[in-house]
């Protein structure tokens, strides 16, 4: 268990050397898939579970809305090791502001 507390190059070293990310905010959900782990986000908003859909994400999330319906023993095998791979998301990525750097520059 880790408790961000500000300290970023602690977090992303916690991150790194972790092998499952149940992450209770955006940001970590995104760090864990970046770092390639599996991610059991606990979506609190939208925007998790937003961004987590248009990645196609198929993994276990724990809605907070609904936690009193989340049962740790109901976690299987494979919600333990699923594991996303987002390398053309982050390709894809660099083109976002593609047209707008023409037109800046």
């Amino acid at each position: 268990t880790y408790s961000y507390k500000g300290n970023i190059n602690e977090i992303l070293k916690v991150i790194a050397k972790s092998r499952i990310v149940i992450a209770s905010r955006f940001h970590a959900s995104i760090l864990g898939l970046l770092f390639n782990k599996t991610v059991i986000p606990i979506a609190y908003s939208n925007k998790t579970l937003n961004v987590l859909n248009d990645l196609n994400f198929k993994g276990k999330i724990i809605d907070i809305n609904k936690i009193e319906e989340f049962n740790v023993c109901d976690l299987t095998e494979e919600d333990l090791n699923y594991k996303l791979n987002i390398d053309k998301c982050i390709i894809n990525s660099h083109k976002h502001f593609k047209e707008l750097d023409k037109i800046l520059r």
